[in-house]
């Protein structure tokens, strides 16, 4: 029972983790209790999310899911605004809602961390709070608050642990946004149904038609969800326009011709009269996610393997480093601690542009990999189907039609990874030049310039380190004191005294966190002078690329005009 599912482990995991956070609030140290927060919600949410059926609820914000809920409640004209919609970015937390058999009133808790009295460890209580504390929580939530919750009376689930999950605003996610969107992004993977609300300017709108894209491509692969689309008591007597609508959402979220009628539903909340219009489709849209919603079980498992195998674990070795450092108190060890942390910083550095590197890849090559499909398609299409075709090709023995299948797909190959090199140097570029802080404007012209011949200028300005004005182009991360660390932990150390070395060595946990990306940027060099090792077709055979020492030629020669 426990490898099908491992969610009736979370309860332990998440009581052991109450208590070691109350145990790490010995160490004083905000980025372990950041961190640990972090994990913690996420694992929380999973822990719920195991427990309780769910109807996830999303969109994009300002798309109308907060007032969408509020009308399906009966709460637009109530005096306490549990449920206010905002236009503007704000939700950072999930919200919960609840239905509970013989409530007469709405509400609001929040699950929260406290801590408990004369004990170093901590408790999660459901707090009842008002309204504005409510709506606080769920757009700047404080240390210990880990998920806001509605009760609500019952009106739609008709078993025990069903719930609706509304969730922040979905955005493309980067490094302000991630732990937010990641936390909104597991919980649309375990839902057991989904409603996605937009508008008619939202699927207008290029930018929010990518991120559906997106959406459908990792949260919603493989599911169903049904469309709300909002405000549109102005087309209720405008039967083309609510069919161009219809068309439109078909298209953007990919419903089946068959399924379009019941998944996609034209809503709108200021008039009453078109609200009773369209509440009893909404209804059967909820009455049928009762009996036929299933997550993506494969997508939840892989999301929580990583949360528990990767961000769990970076957080354990970040507390295990801090505590020997803090703990300790035998000098002659010192020097062993501090090797330690470096070496965790190293691994913590590479696991995280492992992970970007790994997403990188996977998107280029499946990227090149369709392209290529469409290309043999084509081909199997225009030469090998047909009776023209099959008169041709009848005589043919096994081994000239294997022959000629093998020369298809070849071609098709190479046609759909023409650009393979080019797009993953400069994708490599992007990412290497973010971590090493690659400043892409050029200096003043009239700078110093270096004396280099044609050919190493060429290649300077080939893989991005010179500007076409000639300047050099300059790193911030890479400063004196980090360039100097990075030569000292790759050995080179013959032109060093001893009073730099233990200088640089105060440094080195931040310096060692940038060795990764070098490394990924000598990486980068192959595929930006790919005839360094003699490949000039993606689709090369390994007995064609032969060459000693080519690569550590092409570097020395690059090594004259960048000083790492």
């Amino acid at each position: 029972m426990t490898l099908q599912s491992p969610e009736v482990l979370l309860e332990s995991l998440n009581n052991a983790l109450r208590h070691l956070r109350g145990a790490c609030t010995d160490l004083g140290n905000e980025e372990i209790d950041d961190k640990l927060l972090e994990v913690m919600r996420r694992l929380l949410l999973a822990q719920v999310l195991g427990d309780t059926w769910v109807v996830a609820v999303g969109g994009s914000q300002g798309a109308g899911k907060t007032t969408l809920m509020a009308c399906l409640y009966g709460l637009l004209e109530a005096e306490d605004k549990w449920l206010e919609g905002n236009e503007g970015r704000g939700e950072k937390m999930p919200v919960l809602v609840l239905e509970q058999e013989g409530l007469q009133q709405v509400q609001g808790f929040v699950r929260r961390l406290l801590k408990d009295e004369g004990a170093s460890s901590f408790t999660l209580q459901d707090v009842p709070v008002e309204v504005a504390e409510f709506h606080r929580v769920i757009s700047d939530p404080a240390t210990g608050d880990l998920l806001p919750m509605l009760r609500v009376p019952r009106r739609y689930f008709k078993r025990d642990n069903q719930a609706w999950l509304l969730l922040p605003g979905y955005e493309k996610q980067d490094r302000d946004n991630r732990a937010w969107q990641e936390l909104m992004r597991q919980a649309m993977v375990a839902a057991g149904g989904c409603i996605v609300v937009t508008d008619k300017t939202r699927m207008a709108n290029q930018q929010q038609v990518e991120i559906v894209k997106d959406m459908l491509g990792g949260e919603l692969s493989g599911v169903r969800p049904y469309v709300a689309i909002t405000k549109t008591e102005d087309s209720r007597d405008d039967l083309a326009e609510r069919q161009q609508l219809r068309n439109s959402a078909q298209t953007t979220f990919q419903v089946s011709a068959e399924a379009a009628e019941r998944h996609i539903i034209l809503t709108g909340t200021d008039d009453p009269a078109y609200i009773e219009h369209w509440m009893p489709h909404m209804e059967r849209a909820i009455h049928d996610l009762n009996f036929t919603g299933q997550a993506n079980r494969h997508l939840q498992m892989s999301d929580l393997s990583n949360l528990v195998g990767k961000d769990l674990t970076r957080v354990l070795s970040l507390i295990r480093s801090k505590s020997q450092l803090y703990f300790s108190a035998d000098e002659s060890t010192e020097g062993a601690q501090v090797l330690q942390a470096v070496l965790e910083e190293f691994d913590d550095a590479a696991q995280d542009l492992r992970d970007t590197h790994l997403k990188l890849v996977s998107e280029l090559v499946s990227q090149a990999l369709l392209k290529a499909s469409d290309a043999l398609d084509k081909v199997l299409k225009e030469e090998h189907e047909g009776f023209g075709n099959w008169i041709s090709n009848v005589f043919d023995t096994t081994s000239e039609t294997k022959m000629k299948m093998r020369a298809v797909v070849k071609q098709a190959w190479e046609h759909g990874a023409s650009q393979l090199f080019i797009r993953y140097s400069e994708e490599l570029a992007k990412l290497t030049g973010s971590k090493l802080g690659r400043e892409d404007k050029a200096p003043d012209a009239n700078g110093p310039q270096l004396l280099l011949t044609q050919e190493q200028s060429r290649s300077l300005k080939q893989v991005g380190y010179m500007h076409p004005s000639g300047q050099i182009v300059t790193f911030k991360a890479l400063t004196p004191d980090i360039a100097n660390d990075v030569r000292l932990l790759l050995g080179h150390r013959s032109h060093e005294n001893v009073s730099t070395l233990q200088a640089s060595s105060k440094s080195l946990s931040k310096s060692v966190k940038i060795v990764p990306a070098i490394a990924l940027e000598y990486t980068r060099l192959v595929y930006a002078l790919p005839e360094v090792i003699q490949i000039h077709d993606v689709a090369v055979t390994t007995e064609a690329a032969q060459g000693s020492n080519l690569v550590e030629d092409g570097v020395k020669s690059l090594s004259a005009g960048v000083d790492l």
